[in-house]
This record gives structure tokens, C-alpha cells and sequence, in this order.
């Protein structure tokens, strides 16, 4: 910098590398400020708004705490054999294939007053010319009657067996429901199997 002196860029670079930005920060949002104790939130001194940095690490470890507690409630109140709070969802990687099976999302069925609701609040919401306060809650009640008719169509015996993983993804919370913990016996299984394909080819 001139003189000498190192530029507030630098300064800037320099103080925040473990930290990141609480504005516009997903994450953020979602965990809350209370989360976090005054030694692990930070004003900018170099800014003139409300923003201000929060340590990398204890960001995520708030919100893999909050995804626990979303975990550990819907396995409460849907009556899921486990639950796990993580910050990736179970993909295909090799090692979530060795540990979990997610089972087919079975196809959710309305019941009849419910289909008449659903049909109701569609017309209203077609109705509407431009996207308001009405139309926001419409959006709000459909969806969550999808959900609830989604997670219904999981029978008592599907839930006692399986379990379900809360995880972010893309900015937004990711339930996954129905997944399995795979034994021993299972992975050796699709070994022999995966071998037995190779030797045919």
C-alpha cells in the first residue's frame, strides 16, 4: 500500500480467511445469530452495514447441530427406527453405498376430502393474477399437504426400518426419508454380485 502501509483489502483478506460473511449467508439464516457466542461473530470495522463474519468452523458445527434437532424431531413425530443429521445428503459415493440403501419413495395418495381441498385452493390460486400475500399462503397449505400425504404413504413397518437423514443441500434443508442401514451380509452380497456381472462381460 502507499507508504508502506498494507491497503484494507489486505487487512481485510488477512482477518477473514477463516471467517465468512454473515450477509446473504444461507447457512447464516437458518442456524440464527443465537447460535453463536460474541467470540465467534465478528463485525466488519472496514464496513458501514449490519453484516460481519462468523468463523467457518463454527458455522458449520451449528448447523450440523440444527440438522440433528430437525432429524431427531421428525423421527419423533413420523416414527422413524433412526435418524442422522449430516451436512451432504446420502448419495452414491462408494462409501454411503457401503453404509446406506435408500428404499423407493413410495407414490403418495390423497384422500378424498384432501383431493377436494387441493382442487379448491388450485382454482383460487389460478384465480390470481400476480404472486401476493394470498397466493404465497395457498402456495404454502398445497405443499404441505403434499408432504403430509408423502411422509402417509410410508407404512408403520417401512418407518420401524428404516430411517431419516437431514442434510443441506443447494441453500435448503434435504430430508431424505426411508434410508437403510446396510449390514455386513448386504455389502458382501453386492460384492458377489457386482463380481459375477464383471466375470459375464
Amino acid at each position: 500500500g502507499w507508504g508502506g502501509k498494507p491497503e484494507v483489502q489486505t487487512i481485510r483478506r488477512l482477518v477473514t480467511e477463516s471467517e465468512v460473511a454473515v450477509a446473504g449467508n444461507s447457512k447464516f439464516r437458518f442456524v440464527g445469530a443465537d447460535a453463536f457466542s460474541p467470540d465467534e461473530l465478528r463485525t466488519d470495522l472496514f464496513s458501514d452495514d449490519e453484516g460481519g463474519y462468523v468463523d467457518c468452523v463454527a458455522l458449520d458445527a451449528a448447523l450440523l447441530e440444527k440438522l440433528q434437532a430437525v432429524a431427531e424431531h421428525l423421527r419423533e413425530a413420523e416414527g422413524w427406527g433412526w435418524c442422522a443429521g449430516r451436512m451432504e445428503p446420502v448419495g452414491e459415493c462408494r462409501e454411503d453405498a457401503g453404509t446406506y440403501r435408500c428404499l423407493p419413495e413410495p407414490e403418495a395418495v390423497l384422500t378424498e376430502a384432501e383431493e377436494e381441498r387441493l382442487n379448491e385452493l388450485m382454482a383460487r390460486y389460478d384465480a390470481l393474477e400476480n404472486q401476493c400475500e394470498e397466493s404465497d399462503l395457498l402456495e404454502a397449505e398445497m405443499k404441505l399437504m403434499r408432504c403430509m400425504a408423502k411422509v402417509r404413504a410410508w407404512t408403520p413397518e417401512m418407518r420401524a426400518g428404516s430411517g431419516v437423514v437431514v442434510s443441506w443441500r443447494y441453500g435448503n434443508v434435504c430430508v431424505q426419508r426411508g434410508v437403510q442401514l446396510r449390514s455386513e451380509d448386504d455389502v458382501a452380497d453386492d460384492a458377489d454380485h457386482t463380481e459375477q456381472v464383471q466375470e459375464k462381460a
